[in-house]
């Protein structure tokens, strides 16, 4: 949760939501978490792993855009999501 996000606000992950069943979500390999293991949270886990997904299917819709802007706003650093 970041600062931001009232009070008992609870994020709503994207493998938990409907619209996106039809994605299989691509996360990090084992061995690309074994060399150097930035701490993340399990939101900006999911949402890049989404992300990945898209990117990889060249999928350009509305809810793709609403997840890049998930994305910028988790690490706006990331310019693979620019």
């Amino acid at each position: 949760m970041n600062s931001s996000s009232p009070i008992g606000y609870i994020p709503l992950l994207y493998r938990d939501r409907p619209e996106w069943r039809d994605v299989t979500p691509i996360y990090n390999s084992a061995e690309e978490n074994a060399v150097v293991r930035i701490a993340t949270s399990e939101e900006f886990d999911d949402a890049f792993a989404y992300l990945r997904a898209v990117m990889n299917a060249n999928e350009l819709t509305e809810r793709t855009l609403e997840l890049t802007q998930t994305c910028i706003a988790q690490n706006p650093a990331n310019y693979s999501v620019w």
